[in-house]
């Protein structure tokens, strides 16, 4: 049978013009010319079996087949073959008919093989050429063109002039946001809210961090276009009215759904028709020093919680041990001032002050006997104040007297 059929394609090959290759095994049957006559080479060349023919041929049998090729072959047989000729014809029609066939059944198909094939090159696609994230997030929030945010654990003074000795006019909380107005080599002018004026650079996040920062603290808001919107109880029309507001108010919102938003309006929470909104993302804005009911206080109130840790000379841990210009170091530096760690220089910081004038915050200096200073304290206000002491006593309070004071300073 396996002899059969390789005849077969070997009389196939004087039909077709000089070759046969059989894709199973990859023998290319060349056909050779001779006496006026082209018969078939029946001990053909094992080569690889390869999608590009001529390659193959090339490769394999040589130019002067590649010339025969091209050129028609006038084919003798004998008439013992003439038979099997035509049986290996009807063989090859049955063949494509079959092929044809099938092909009939698979097209019923095709559109939705050709549909799945376009998704996964979709797929495919999106994997090399992933959607790309919004390089500036911060150009999503609301009432800022180029975006400042403090780099600080509690708030940052806002100063009326570039100037650590100059008057304080607010201060930019953690997580609030600011316009950059210009930048200074040392300081930043920036408005946030109703406020404005410097801050030091090194406090200040810009560009792509800003970003990033802004995100975490950005918060959803609704901001309200009908003369008057009702709050209702329920998302319903038919629900009870719970509160109203007016139009360019913004309220914290929610979620939106199914044509409601839900919305929080001081700790009561309702619902206003989403069609009378626009939703937004903004920041905290800055506080008059007023408003925050004074620096001083809260950095006494930080100061008196780290009462009982230890003193270690030359240390910076508030935890861990600390000396006095290390514990006024470290405190200022949470509200965005930068002091040295050492309170004879820390002493020509800020603005000098009489005892008069005295506020919670304010530093008071201490000195040996030469007059050299080598001690600083935190006023508490009463005539008490804060600081790390010593090693036997740690961080602690006492009367302001206790040594004579020879200097005290405001830096907010």
């Amino acid at each position: 049978m396996v002899r059969n059929l390789k005849r077969k394609r070997y009389l196939l090959a004087a039909l077709t013009g000089g070759l046969v290759i059989s894709a199973s095994v990859g023998v290319c049957f060349p056909m050779v010319r001779a006496a006026g006559k082209t018969e078939v080479l029946l001990t053909g060349e094992m080569l690889p079996a390869r999608p590009n023919i001529m390659e193959g041929l090339t490769a394999g049998i040589g130019e002067e087949i590649l010339r025969m090729m091209e050129e028609p072959a006038r084919v003798t047989v004998n008439q013992s073959d003439k038979k099997e000729i035509e049986e290996t014809k009807n063989e090859v029609s049955s063949g494509a008919a079959e092929d044809s066939s099938k092909k009939s059944v698979n097209d019923a198909s095709g559109q939705e093989m050709e549909e799945e094939q376009e998704k996964a090159e979709q797929v495919e696609a999106d994997s090399f050429f992933p959607e790309q994230e919004n390089e500036n997030p911060a150009e999503e929030i609301s009432g800022f063109d180029e975006l400042g945010m403090p780099k600080v654990e509690d708030y940052l003074n806002i100063r009326i002039e570039p100037s650590e000795e100059a008057e304080i006019a607010g201060h930019l909380n953690k997580g609030s946001g600011c316009e950059i107005i210009e930048e200074e080599e040392e300081w930043t002018k920036i408005r946030s809210g109703e406020i404005e004026g410097y801050v030091k650079n090194e406090y200040l996040l810009t560009g792509t961090e800003a970003s990033k920062e802004a995100e975490e603290f950005a918060q959803e808001v609704a901001v309200i276009q009908a003369d008057t919107l009702n709050v209702r109880k329920k998302a319903s029309q038919d629900s009870k009215v719970i509160s109203q507001v007016d139009e360019g108010e913004t309220i914290s919102c929610l979620s939106v759904d199914d044509g409601w938003a839900e919305v929080e309006i001081d700790d009561t929470k309702g619902y206003v028709s989403a069609d009378y909104i626009s939703v937004e993302k903004t920041l905290e804005k800055a506080v008059s020093a007023e408003e925050t009911g004074g620096a001083g206080e809260q950095l006494v109130s930080a100061a008196c919680s780290y009462i009982g840790n230890p003193y270690v000379w030359g240390g910076t841990s508030l935890t861990d041990g600390i000396d006095c210009s290390g514990f006024t170091m470290q405190l200022y530096a949470a509200y965005g001032i930068d002091l040295p760690h050492y309170s004879g220089a820390q002493a020509e910081c800020g603005r000098e002050i009489s005892v008069d004038e005295l506020l919670p915050g304010d530093l008071i200096f201490y000195a040996d006997g030469e007059g050299t200073i080598n001690h600083v304290s935190i006023y508490m206000g009463d005539g008490m104040v804060v600081h790390a002491k010593n090693s036997r006593e740690g961080i602690t309070t006492t009367d302001m007297y206790y040594r004579s004071p020879v200097k005290m300073i405001r830096l907010f």
